[in-house]
């Protein structure tokens, strides 16, 4: 690698960083969206 170890290990770690996020965030999405979902269809049940 020479005098580009630099480069590549930073290209590596954005790379795991980017592809970190493509997972955690729309993970954590659509567990918010879960939520309302169940929290909406709880208060807007019918009575029996």
């Amino acid at each position: 690698m020479g005098q580009y170890t630099t480069y590549i290990w930073a290209a590596y770690a954005l790379a795991a960083l980017v592809l970190c996020i493509n997972v955690v965030l729309p993970w954590r999405r659509s567990k918010t969206v879960r939520r309302q979902l169940e929290e909406y269809y709880r208060l807007n049940r019918e009575p029996r």
